[in-house]
């Protein structure tokens, strides 16, 4: 996938000509029912993870304020409204750079970190970079992005909340860094056949029930924005995953629910399809 990506318009015009005309000598279809699927990028060159929905942002603010708070400063801070995204949330779309070597697929098992007893999922919508490109204009993005896919990212919250708090940090580490922990696929819908991404509707069910559905448009910045601000004196590259976020509604903290050993996590975004992933078994509790 990496080297159709890299071989650029031409090489994916052949492969649409081959889906409906006639195969090259030699190579046949495989029934999809007859192969099992991996991640669409097993080694992606680089995963950005940005944070762009102020629904989910103020929510899980204010989930986690309303358990670790004293019950009547937490009542006075929501009164004076207090609980908002900062300013600056919406002057740059605000990123991390992930583990791009801790990727798993669809219908992978998550393993469970053993440090963490509060495991959760995130509903995200994922950019694949196709073209090369440094200091891209936003009128310009489009140009650049090959395609898209559901991102699931999974994160050990109590290990979070200890890592990032509530002022200046560098980042997440093992909140959000560990094996398996950044889920993609079930493949990747090319630019051309998503259309407008910021229409597609996205639901989170665990165990078959719904927890929440959203639209990926309702984020702070446009998707065209994001690749533009990711290519700002660092160039992009091929095959190079833009994860936009969750999603409001779209986390286990926003409600304070949290994932058990066994769950089946299924992300659906339309036009695209849906990712699954079933949560590993616990081990010892080792905590950091």
């Amino acid at each position: 996938m990496l080297e159709l990506i890299e071989a650029g318009p031409v090489a994916l015009s052949k492969l649409e000509a081959w889906a409906t005309g006639a195969l090259p000598a030699g190579v046949d279809w495989i029934a999809l029912t007859d192969v099992r699927l991996r991640a669409p990028l097993l080694r992606p060159p680089r995963l950005r993870c940005f944070s762009v929905y102020e629904r989910h942002l103020v929510q899980a603010f204010r989930s986690v304020l309303r358990h670790k708070m004293n019950p009547f400063l937490f009542a006075l801070v929501s009164a004076l409204g207090l609980i908002k995204a900062p300013k600056k949330f919406f002057r740059v779309p605000v990123y991390y750079k992930g583990n791009h070597l801790a990727i798993s697929g669809p219908n992978d098992t998550i393993p469970w970190p053993s440090y963490s007893r509060m495991l959760d999922y995130e509903l995200e919508i994922a950019i694949i970079i196709g073209a090369p490109g440094i200091d891209v204009p936003v009128e310009r993005a489009a140009e650049h992005i090959f395609g898209y896919t559901i991102f699931n990212d999974f994160s050990a919250r109590d290990a979070l909340m200890t890592e990032v708090g509530f002022g200046p940090s560098a980042g997440p580490a093992k909140g959000k860094d560990f094996d398996g922990s950044n889920a993609f696929g079930p493949w990747i819908v090319t630019a051309d056949e998503m259309g407008d991404p910021a229409t597609a509707e996205m639901v989170v069910s665990v165990n078959g029930v719904e927890r929440g559905r959203a639209k990926a448009g309702e984020a702070a910045h446009s998707f065209s924005r994001l690749v533009s601000y990711a290519s700002r004196g660092e160039a992009l590259q091929p095959g190079e995953i833009l994860a936009c976020g969750a999603v409001g509604d779209g986390t286990g903290i926003e409600f304070w629910s949290f994932l058990q050993p066994g769950d089946r996590v299924e992300l659906k975004v339309e036009r695209i399809g849906v990712l699954s992933n079933t949560i590993g078994p616990q081990s010892a509790h080792a905590p950091l």
